[in-house]
């Protein structure tokens, strides 16, 4: 778990497509980065654009979009790129590759089954626990606000 989110931290900090212009003009500025550079990438959506989300046509018109915004992604890859890609693609391949084996090593007695499923259980109650306790919290704090990007 914690090696998937070393892994995919860089992938989530480069979703931004342009590079980040700060107040002074300088790219990558650093503390006051504000908006992305005037270049977006020609898929955006500007803002104030109709997205279309309407059933058919239109869906299906953005349906094809994406798949093959996702498909030729790597052609646009830079050599910067390839500092998350290439583990993250290794990690891929290990885990493809080292299925079988570790399908082997699951628990098969009841008591060991139990004992999964219990911990399964338990992490979920959490997880919803504390999703429902940080919606709460908001609340009280009265700290949430629209759902503009924070730059």
């Amino acid at each position: 778990m914690l090696a998937s989110v070393w892994f995919l931290s860089p992938a989530a900090w480069s979703q931004a497509s342009t590079p980040l212009v700060s107040d002074s003009g300088t790219a990558n500025g650093g503390i006051g980065v504000t908006a992305p550079a005037s270049v977006p990438h020609q898929y955006e959506l500007q803002p104030g654009e109709d997205p279309e989300n309407r059933l058919l046509s239109p869906f299906v018109k953005h349906v094809a979009r994406d798949q093959s915004e996702f498909w030729t992604s790597p052609a646009r890859y830079s050599v910067k790129d390839l500092r998350w890609t290439l583990p993250l693609s290794g990690l891929a391949a290990a885990l493809i590759a080292s299925d079988s084996w570790v399908s082997k090593q699951v628990p098969d007695k009841p008591n060991q089954l139990k004992r999964s499923l219990d911990l399964s259980n338990y992490s979920l109650y959490t997880l919803i626990g504390a999703g429902g306790g940080a919606f709460l919290l908001g609340h009280l704090r009265n700290t949430i606000t629209s759902a503009k990007p924070v730059y």
